[in-house]
């Protein structure tokens, strides 16, 4: 009867200290790393149409783009449109798609970046476009002025 109980004890003790060791060793929760946004180093403006200069058009276009982790934009859609008619909404995507950037990184790592937003503005003065399809590159305009 003492064995019995000096092993029930035994037993129950190293029990208690492989469920104390287990719960010491579940698993910690993964700190979230925040996420450092893709900067542009390449922008690029858009054309402006003979149409909607005629129309004396001007304002922006919103869009929103997925930026790859190569730092090119892998998708753009408009959310918020100036002119359908026209052709503005088409031409800044069309320039927005020839921008690139320095990607978004976590933990120093390049990622792709869905949640970058771009407002792409449209200015005239008396009939001509305020900047016209040139592109610059870490604020320096492109040799020949467009890409």
């Amino acid at each position: 009867m003492k064995k019995s109980l000096a092993l029930t004890a035994a037993l129950a003790s190293v029990c208690f200290v492989t469920l104390a060791s287990a719960q010491a060793q579940e698993p910690q929760p993964i700190p979230r790393y925040p996420k450092v946004s893709a900067v542009p180093v390449k922008i690029c403006t858009p054309y402006y149409t003979p149409e909607a200069l005629d129309a004396r058009i001007d304002g922006e276009v919103t869009l929103q783009v997925r930026v790859g982790a190569d730092g090119t934009i892998e998708r753009a859609r408009v959310t918020k449109s100036l002119d359908k008619t026209y052709g503005l909404d088409e031409q800044a995507i069309v320039a927005v798609a020839k921008w690139v950037f320095k990607p978004a990184t976590v933990r120093g790592v390049a990622v792709a970046d869905d949640d970058v937003r771009i407002t792409v503005s449209y200015r005239q003065l008396n009939g001509r476009a305020m900047d016209q399809g040139g592109c610059r590159t870490n604020g320096k305009r492109d040799a020949g002025g467009s890409a």
